[in-house]
C-alpha cells in the first residue's frame, strides 16, 4: 500500500515511470475522428511483424493513456497509444505521461465542439500533440484536413523537416 497525495496524479507518474524503462517505440494520436480506427489499423500491422501493445477500446483519457502504458511489457517494441480530449491542455499532459516518439493527428473537426466554441479552437487544443511532443520526435500531418495543414505549416518553421511526414488522398 502506498500512501499518496493525489491517486491520479500518483497513477500518471507511475506510467511516465514505466514506459521510460520500456524500449518501445510510443506512438502518440489524436483527432476529432478516425483516432480509434487508426490505431487499431496501426497496431494490427506493426503486431503482425513486431510486438505490439496498443490501448483497448478507447482507454484514450487520464486514467486510460496511464493504465494503458502500465500494461507495457519489455518485449514490446512497439505501443500505439490513443489521447482524446474534451479540453485545452489535456492532450499535453498525455504526451507529458507517454512521451510519444511518433505523433499524428488524424482531423478535426467538430467533436467536443460545446467546450471550445469553434473547431479552431479544437484545432489548437489537438495542436498540443506536436507542440508537446519532444524536438526528437516524428511529426505525422494529414495534408486533406485544413486544420491540420495548418499545423503542417507552422510545423515546417519550428521543427526539423528530417522529423515530419505527411499523407493524403492526393
Amino acid at each position: 500500500v502506498f500512501l499518496v497525495q493525489d491517486s491520479l496524479v500518483a497513477l500518471q507518474d507511475l506510467a511516465r515511470a514505466h514506459r521510460r524503462r520500456r524500449k518501445a517505440v510510443i506512438i502518440g494520436l489524436t483527432g476529432s475522428n478516425g483516432k480509434t480506427t487508426t490505431k487499431e489499423f496501426a497496431a494490427a500491422i506493426l503486431s503482425s511483424v513486431h510486438p505490439t501493445h496498443w490501448n483497448a477500446g478507447s482507454f484514450n483519457n487520464h486514467w486510460g493513456v496511464p493504465l494503458t502504458l502500465l500494461q507495457l511489457e519489455h518485449s514490446h517494441e512497439f505501443a500505439v497509444v490513443e489521447m482524446g480530449m474534451n479540453h485545452a491542455g489535456e492532450i499535453t499532459e498525455l504526451v507529458k505521461i507517454a512521451e510519444p516518439n511518433i505523433v499524428i493527428c488524424t482531423m478535426v473537426g467538430r467533436a467536443h465542439i460545446e467546450y471550445f466554441g469553434t473547431r479552431e479552437k479544437i484545432a489548437e487544443a489537438k495542436e498540443e500533440i506536436y507542440e508537446s511532443a519532444a524536438p526528437t520526435a516524428v511529426r505525422i500531418y494529414n495534408l486533406d484536413d485544413d486544420m491540420t495543414i495548418r499545423m503542417h505549416e507552422k510545423a515546417l518553421n519550428k521543427f526539423s523537416q528530417s522529423r515530419i511526414l505527411t499523407f493524403s488522398s492526393e
